[in-house]
């Protein structure tokens, strides 16, 4: 999924659909799927695309990076019921430290 994200970020609002997508994918009612698809977090949130902030407050045209927009999803993925979505995490976790940053 990180390839499709680099590969289509030059392309307005492209980005701004396939974030949103990827988030559907962790959240999916299959475990295989969020499994599947948390494997891949820490080159989706790695990407240098920026994406809607998906706040309604901030506004239409709010920006982050797609590592910030994902953080949030951590949580969830943290307290899945599937052992295998939480060792799909713990294995990426590492990862994420740079895409996050020094402040993330």
């Amino acid at each position: 999924f990180a390839d499709v994200v680099r590969a289509f970020s030059g392309l307005a609002g492209a980005v701004d659909a396939l974030v949103p997508a990827y988030e559907k994918l962790l959240q999916d009612p299959e475990a295989e799927v969020r499994t599947a698809a948390t494997y891949n977090f820490a080159e989706v949130a790695g990407t240098d695309a920026s994406v809607t902030d998906g706040d309604p407050s901030s506004g239409p045209d709010a920006r982050v990076s797609v590592a910030s927009r994902l953080v949030g999803r951590v949580p969830s993925l943290v307290e899945d019921d599937s052992e295998n979505v939480r060792a799909a995490l713990a294995e990426v976790a590492t990862g994420l430290a740079p895409a996050l940053g020094r402040d993330g």
